[in-house]
């Protein structure tokens, strides 16, 4: 597994990138053809998502139509949690056991190859993806231990609502759920952080990443933004790189939260 830094647009005023970054599968791994190993937990996940979509289905009938409601409701919940976060878990859920499995090599002393994240020639620079992924581990930690703390504080509040009968835990399940999203992406934020401090993350050059980027389409700017990614060149990025639906739906969000920002920095500006 590796990861790509996918520009998502620049601020003008700073100079300063701003990435998506997601996992995608090593050219060896997809030569080899064997599948990946699936952990107990990313079983767990993926019956829990069979679930959360079944709701959403319309050929299933419930009671003054709350599972399609509760499905349109909580699909608007998980599109408003920022986009940094989503990337987080992605990165937990694809490469959590390789980077623990990286660091104990370090620890005993063994021969390892770092983490490779790989970015845009055309757009970025090594110092610029390292130092992006650093600030955004930094910042990421103290916040979701913060987090992890309040919902759990939330669990325990809302826990006796269990005894309402026929009634789901709605309030409580949310939070439980976002304790469990916040605890995941608090702890792949202190393994990069580790491997950072410890120089095991290098960032490398990818020319087809770059040359995504730089078609004839030019970027778009609104106000004091730049535009790198948008639909179409999400697209392309999902077909060139083999990018699963999950990696799909992360860049969506980052794309429908960063253009949702820039309108709303726009009136400002002519003030």
């Amino acid at each position: 597994m590796q990861i790509l830094a996918v520009p998502l647009a620049r601020q003008r005023a700073t100079a300063k990138n701003l990435f998506v970054f997601v996992v995608r599968a090593s050219l060896a791994e997809k030569e080899s053809g064997t599948p990946a190993r699936v952990s107990f937990m990313q079983r767990m996940v993926n019956r829990a998502s069979d679930f959360w979509i079944g709701l959403g289905r319309t050929d299933v009938k419930s009671i003054f139509d709350w599972r399609r409601r509760t499905f349109a409701l909580g699909e608007r919940i998980m599109d408003s949690i920022s986009y940094e976060e989503w990337e987080l878990k992605n990165i937990d859920q694809q490469l959590g056991g390789s980077m623990q499995a990286l660091l104990k090599a370090f620890k005993e002393e063994r021969e390892t190859r770092p983490l490779q994240i790989e970015f845009a020639p055309q757009i970025s620079s090594p110092t610029e993806t390292t130092e992006s992924v650093t600030q955004l581990v930094t910042k990421s930690v103290p916040y979701h231990r913060r987090m992890l703390l309040y919902n759990l504080i939330g669990v325990v509040v809302t826990s006796p609502l269990f005894i309402i009968p026929a009634i789901p835990n709605l309030p409580t399940y949310y939070l439980m759920w976002r304790a469990w999203s916040h605890w995941r992406a608090g702890s792949v934020s202190r393994g990069l952080t580790t491997l950072l401090q410890h120089d095991l993350v290098e960032a490398v050059p990818n020319g087809a990443l770059g040359d995504l980027f730089a078609s004839e389409h030019p970027f778009e700017t609104r106000g004091d933004w730049e535009l790198y990614l948008t639909k179409e060149r999400i697209e392309s990025l999902v077909a060139y790189f083999e990018l699963s639906s999950q990696v799909n739906i992360d860049l969506c969000r980052a794309y429908d939260q960063i253009v949702a920002q820039m309108e709303k920095e726009e009136p400002n500006k002519g003030e």
